[in-house]
């Protein structure tokens, strides 16, 4: 179908009229004496306007429905905290720091080698039961405080004898600075005695001195001292 163009600006189809419809219409209504038009330049040249990928025709904005732009999506790859202790890391743990256990120095205030450095406290001294119902048993001194009763969490627990207090009947003590062994009262009821005498507070021992406590008598027996001491291993 062909389309033609009057001088006046008018689109006509010339297989339907032989002159421009438009221009003998306003002829007739007396528009040509007095009426100026303007003709309009339908050459321009549009841009198509394209939402989405579809094949609309040129010119005419494309309104088939698109789908919104998924926003971008970061990667939030795991990460590994640099503190982290080592288990909590999977792979690549080479910027964790070291949670090694750490081992006290604490012998007296020197450094200690040995027994010391395995978790063992070395034994300074015993306490051998002479009369009571363990006869016989003898008990570690370890430095430092030693707390002395019937309860297991005792460092010296004497089990069966009623007259002992559960706690921290008494006290024995070994100061690795001065190389000597004390002995005293605790938080208990019942009388201690050291030597046969009740003992209000704390007294220097001395080897084979007998602690009573309740109807248990303990002998002391030293290993450290002025001849010997761990620190000098």
């Amino acid at each position: 179908m062909e389309i033609l163009r009057c001088p006046n600006g008018h689109f006509y189809d010339p297989s339907q009229t032989s002159s421009c419809p438009k221009c003998a219409q306003n002829s007739s209504m007396g528009g040509g004496s007095g009426m100026t038009t303007v003709p309009v330049d339908f050459n321009f040249q549009t841009e198509p306007v394209v939402a989405g990928n579809g094949g609309g025709f040129a010119g005419v904005m494309d309104t088939q429905p698109t789908l919104p732009n998924d926003p971008p999506v970061q990667d939030y790859a795991k990460t590994t905290p640099i503190d982290a202790p080592p288990d909590m890391v999977g792979g690549g743990a080479s910027m964790v720091q070291d949670y090694t256990p750490t081992t006290p120095v604490g012998y007296g205030d020197s450094t200690v080698t040995g027994a010391a450095f395995s978790g063992i406290q070395p034994v300074v001294g015993w306490l051998v039961c002479v009369e009571g119902n363990n006869k016989g048993s003898d008990y570690r001194i370890h430095n430092g405080y030693n707390y002395i009763g019937r309860a297991q969490s005792m460092d010296i627990c004497i089990p069966g004898d009623s007259h002992i207090s559960n706690e921290n009947a008494a006290i024995v003590a070994y100061d690795s600075m001065e190389r000597l062994f004390y002995f005293g009262p605790g938080m208990g009821h019942n009388a201690v005695r050291l030597n046969g005498k009740m003992c209000l507070g704390q007294s220097e021992l001395k080897a084979y001195d007998i602690i009573t406590l309740g109807q248990t008598k303990l002998v002391f027996i030293p290993l450290c001292g002025e001849r010997f001491d761990w620190d000098d291993r």
